[in-house]
C-alpha cells in the first residue's frame, strides 16, 4: 500500500469475502518530546484507517510502546483514548503476557499488540505470545496473530537487480576513447538544464559501458527460494546463545548470566548481518 513511512508499513491481505488492511506500526519511544512525537503518529494512524476502513477489515500491530495493562503513563493514556476513538479491540481471550524486556534486566511490560475494529464480525484470529526465546536476538518476543481466512492467489512478482559492474573486465582503452568521442560530438548549447547534462552523461556512460565489457549491467533474478543463510559462524553462534539461554532459564535472578545470554544473542545478531552483507556483495557481483 502507499501509505506510511519509516514507522509505519501498510500491508493490503487478498483475503476472500472481504480483504484485510494490516498496519503494522512501531511508536516512538521515550524521550523529551515523546509525548509530541507519540500523539502525531496515532494522528497518522487515524487517517490511515478512516481511508481504508470502507473497503478492507482492519487490523492494527506492532510496538506500540505502550501498555493497555497500566495507568501510569501519559502514552497508556493516549493509546487507551486512541482505541477507543477508533473503536477497536482486542479479540477475546486476549493473553496477557509481558512482550518486552528491558536492558536494565530488571523491568518488562506488554506493549505489543493486535487490534482490530470494532465493528469486524467476520474477522476471526486468535494470538499467543511466546517465552524468550535462546535465538531471538529482540528484546521483545514473539507475538503471533494467526487469521482465519483463505488468500487469493496472485501471480508471483519477479523481482530482478542489476549486478555491480566488473570493471576488471572492462577495455579502458575503448571506453575512454568512446566516451572522448562521444563527448565531442554533443551539442552542449542545446542542454538547458543541470538534470538534462546529467542524463546525457549518465546514458553515455552505460552505453559505452556496454561497448567495452561483458555482461554490463546485467540483470538477475532475486529469488527467496531455498535454505535460509546458514554458516560456521552462525552455527557457532547460535550454539552458544542457546547454551546461555538455558543456563539463565536455570536461575533467572543471577544477573551475570543474563548478562552473558544478552551477550551471546548480541554476536548471534552480529554473526547474521555479516553473513546477509557478504551473500548481498556476491549476489551483486556474480
Amino acid at each position: 500500500m502507499p501509505d506510511g513511512n519509516e514507522r509505519i508499513i501498510v500491508i493490503a491481505l487478498n483475503t476472500k469475502v472481504h480483504p484485510i488492511c494490516l498496519i503494522n506500526v512501531y511508536m516512538p519511544s521515550g524521550n523529551e518530546n515523546c509525548d509530541d512525537k507519540y500523539k502525531d503518529m496515532l494522528a497518522q494512524l487515524e487517517e490511515i484507517i478512516e481511508k481504508y476502513q470502507e473497503k478492507y477489515h482492519i487490523m492494527l500491530c506492532g510496538d506500540l510502546n505502550a501498555s493497555l495493562h497500566r495507568d501510569n503513563r501519559s502514552r497508556d493514556m493516549f493509546l487507551k483514548q486512541f482505541i477507543i476513538n477508533n473503536e477497536l479491540e482486542l479479540e477475546n481471550k486476549y493473553p496477557i503476557k509481558p512482550t518486552f524486556y528491558n536492558h536494565n534486566k530488571i523491568s518488562k511490560s506488554q506493549i505489543d499488540y493486535f487490534l482490530h475494529k470494532r465493528a469486524v464480525k467476520n474477522i476471526q484470529y486468535t494470538v499467543s505470545i511466546l517465552n524468550i526465546q535462546p535465538l531471538n536476538v529482540s528484546d521483545h518476543t514473539i507475538v503471533i496473530a494467526e487469521v482465519i481466512g483463505i488468500l487469493n492467489r496472485k501471480q508471483r512478482q519477479i523481482t530482478k537487480m542489476l549486478k555491480r559492474p566488473d570493471w576488471r573486465k572492462c577495455d579502458k582503452d575503448i571506453y575512454q576513447e568512446t566516451i572522448a568521442t562521444k563527448l565531442k560530438e554533443i551539442d552542449f548549447t542545446t542542454i538547458k538544464t543541470t538534470t538534462e547534462a546529467i542524463e546525457n552523461l549518465e546514458n553515455i556512460f552505460h552505453h559505452r559501458g556496454n561497448l567495452s565489457m561483458p555482461k554490463y549491467r546485467k540483470q538477475s533474478i532475486v529469488t527467496t527460494n531455498g535454505k535460509s543463510i546458514w554458516n560456521q559462524d552462525i552455527n557457532n553462534a547460535s550454539r552458544k546463545s542457546k547454551e546461555a539461554f538455558y543456563l539463565w532459564k536455570q536461575d533467572h535472578q543471577n544477573h551475570e548470566l543474563k548478562n552473558e545470554m544478552q551477550t551471546a544473542k548480541r554476536q548471534l545478531r552480529s554473526a547474521q548481518r555479516r553473513t546477509q552483507a557478504l551473500k548481498r556483495i556476491a549476489l551483486q557481483r556474480k
